[in-house]
C-alpha cells in the first residue's frame, strides 16, 4: 500500500464514531434481507428534514425504531418519535 494511501485509510478510521450503534428489531431485519432499502429510508429521512427545517419542531408518528432519527440532527430541526409496540 502507497504512503498516500495508507494515510488515507488511517484518516478514515480516526474518523469513525468510537461509539457502538446498535440497530433496533426493524433495522436489522431490513439490513439482512435487503441492505439497498436502508439508502432509500435515509434518503426520505434527509429528504423530510430539509423540507421541514423552516417548522422547527416535527413529530413523526409510527417511526418505529427511529432509525433515521439522528440524521434530523443536521438540521436545525426538533424531532420527537412515537411507535406503538408490535
Amino acid at each position: 500500500m502507497s504512503e498516500s494511501a495508507s494515510k488515507w485509510l488511517n484518516d478514515v478510521v480516526a474518523a469513525l464514531p468510537s461509539e457502538r450503534v446498535c440497530l433496533g428489531r426493524a433495522t436489522s431485519a431490513a439490513y439482512t434481507s435487503d441492505p439497498a432499502m436502508l439508502s432509500f429510508i435515509l434518503a426520505r429521512y434527509k429528504f423530510a428534514a430539509k423540507m421541514l427545517t423552516s417548522k422547527g419542531r416535527v413529530l413523526e408518528i409510527g417511526c418505529g425504531d427511529a432509525f433515521g432519527s439522528p440524521l434530523a440532527k443536521r438540521w436545525p430541526i426538533m424531532l420527537r418519535g412515537s411507535a406503538f409496540p408490535t
